[in-house]
């Protein structure tokens, strides 16, 4: 009895961990689903493969540094400026758009050369190398190549104002004051070189000196040196900038090449600067003589808005400064599903877009302006539909009360939000020819659609555009991309119909009516009634891992499947 029990007990356990395996076979997502609605997905999942969202940086530097005011700026690999802004309060923030499979994007401080390489969103520190008594090996490694600066001629314009630059005499003090130098350590010795006096590292060793001499912001520096550097040590010449309370705003770190130099280097003198620090460093045997230091007058700052011409994108425009782009590089792609609140078909071909923003910002970092580019890739769907944006804030991603268009030119300012625009009311009726463009129907080269936007003084740059569609018969039909809201002209009645909860724009099981993806490559829809996963195999683990896998799934497509 005992036995049989036994056998009883155990083929139980066995029927039940079969039973088991079963059931969590059930909830898997198939393997190679041929249908979006199959699977099942992260409800966190926003449908978006781009690095997107709030950037909040604090600035970590040293007390004696001026950080309130300074530039912050997003740059690419390439060192092109992407976007920028101001510090304040020791923080900024930016609003990314940025592709994850495409090129590396960083922040970078003018004043330092200091670069953070950006990673992802929310908050962050970022560490300026600013104190040299503390971290010269960190102002050191922003230091450019004196071949890739601006040289100045070597004739003498002006009188030397650094006293003791041919290190005649043996005067060096262990305290900051203007007309002498300051020593930060001990560790060099005099020695003669070709008949002159030099000042000189020791082996192995590293010292730095500086000296301060008044200046006149507006004007350009202009620093030269003789200068030996043997190949095993480092030779650098800071050019540091100070208020008249004795905060320094920033500095120019410059690398001297191996062997014998003869540098003759023009800097740009900030505004608010009043004095400048003359700083050499040294290390392993090199040696510097024939400092000097001279002034030209030299606008910086043509148009007196507070920025000077090598950072002013708008060198002679008052009201412009800086540009920027939305998304922040690449191109934005938007594929929709017109059958909210029903479940789509996933080809996500019914209206496709790409779209970039390209704006202006004053000194104050306000924006003035914005041009809008959007191409209407494809129009596949069998109802009309028009297309419109809606300016909303960039961290709630809620409507913004007050107008901050002053003007739309080429496009029609929404009546019905108060920051709104209609880029079209019907997508057939506003093309150049009819086409569809997803293998079914007319095909046509897409058609571009450019309007501008003036903005009211003060405008902060923390807005967000909100693309969505709209049925053109039935204006409150409105289907916005994850995470935004309908707007004012939004029918709240249809929200918790059929397939959407609440006005998500997304189903019980997480699917979207909307797709984004930031690139600088092409986006292929799929086909007329060809599934997403279809025309895109690897789309499947990216969705069902909420994005985390295959991020650039949009670059392998099944090419029978696309348009």
């Amino acid at each position: 009895m005992n036995k049989a029990l036994s056998i009883l007990a155990i083929a139980s356990l066995f029927l039940a961990s079969c039973n088991k395996d079963e059931d969590s076979k059930a909830n898997q997502n198939p393997p190679n689903a041929t249908s979006l609605g199959s699977l099942t997905i992260p409800t966190t999942f926003n449908w978006s493969n781009s690095l997107k969202g709030n950037l909040n940086v604090a600035i970590n530097a040293s007390s004696n540094f001026l950080t309130e005011g300074q530039r912050v700026q997003v740059i690419d690999e390439l060192n092109n400026v992407l976007e920028t802004t101001t510090i304040k309060g020791n923080k900024c923030s930016f609003y990314l758009n940025l592709p994850q499979t495409e090129g590396s994007y960083y922040l970078h401080t003018p004043s330092t050369g200091d670069k953070l390489q950006i990673k992802g969103t929310g908050n962050i520190s970022f560490k300026l190398h600013t104190n040299p008594e503390t971290d010269i090996a960190g102002m050191v490694k922003n230091a450019t190549p004196a071949n890739q600066r601006k040289s100045s001629s070597k004739k003498r314009t002006a009188a030397n104002l650094l006293v003791n630059g041919d290190f005649s005499q043996n005067s060096f003090s262990s305290s900051s004051s203007a007309g002498v130098w300051f020593q930060y350590n001990s560790n060099y010795t005099w020695s003669t070189e070709s008949g002159s006096k030099v000042w000189k590292t020791k082996n192995k060793k590293s010292s730095y000196i500086e000296q301060t001499i008044n200046v006149t912001s507006g004007d350009s520096l202009v620093v030269t040196t003789d200068c030996y550097n043997s190949g095993y040590g480092n030779a650098y010449i800071f050019v540091l900038f100070y208020t008249s309370n004795g905060s320094y705003l920033g500095y120019t770190a410059t690398s001297l090449s191996s062997g014998l130099n003869n540098s003759s280097t023009a800097y740009a003198i900030p505004a608010n600067a009043t004095t400048a620090g003359i700083m050499l460093y040294g290390y392993n045997k090199t040696w510097f003589d024939n400092v000097t230091a001279e002034t030209k007058s030299a606008v910086i700052d043509s148009d007196n808005d507070g920025v000077e011409d090598s950072q002013d994108e708008f060198p002679n425009d008052p009201n412009k400064a800086f540009t920027g782009s939305y998304p922040t590089a690449g191109t934005q792609k938007l594929a929709f599903e017109d059958s909210w609140p029903n479940q789509g078909d996933f080809d996500f071909n019914d209206m496709v877009i790409d779209s970039k923003v390209d704006y202006t910002l004053n000194a104050n970092n306000e924006l003035v302006d914005a041009t809008f580019n959007i191409t209407l890739q494809a129009a596949g769907a069998g109802l009309n539909n028009g297309l419109a944006i809606n300016l909303v804030d960039a961290t709630s991603k809620s409507a913004i009360q007050n107008s901050i268009i002053s003007n739309i030119s080429g496009a029609t300012q929404d009546p019905n939000n108060v920051n709104g625009v209609i880029v079209f009311h019907d997508v057939f009726q506003a093309q150049s020819t009819y086409y569809t463009n997803t293998g079914t129907g007319a095909d046509a080269t897409p058609d571009v659609f450019t309007f501008s936007i003036t903005f009211a003084s003060g405008t902060s740059t923390n807005i967000l555009p909100d693309f969505y569609i709209f049925r053109t018969q039935e204006r409150g039909r409105e289907i916005h991309l994850d995470g935004f809201s309908g707007s004012a002209a939004a029918d709240a009645q249809l929200y918790g119909t059929q397939d959407d909860v609440n006005g998500t724009y997304k189903t019980a099981s997480g699917l979207p009516w909307s797709l984004e993806v930031t690139s600088y490559d092409t986006f292929q829809h799929p086909l007329e009634k060809v599934d997403i996963l279809v025309a895109y195999p690897q789309f499947q683990s990216w969705a069902e891992s909420g994005g985390s896998l295959n991020l650039d799934w949009f670059l392998s497509p099944s090419l029978l499947n696309i348009f």
